[in-house]
């Protein structure tokens, strides 16, 4: 189970979905159940 991200996150990548028209900058497949893509993982110390 991944943990939880602070709710600024949420709230700033909620905001760059809505204006990226919820497409993918990596692959440019649409959904509105796209992830964020990190260049260094979050994980491993990537910054939100």
């Amino acid at each position: 189970m991944g943990k939880q991200r602070p709710y600024e996150h949420r709230k700033v990548q909620k905001e760059v979905k809505e204006v990226e028209g919820y497409q993918c900058m990596v692959c440019g497949k649409i959904t509105q159940k796209a992830h964020g893509h990190h260049l260094i993982p979050y994980s491993e110390g990537g910054e939100a």
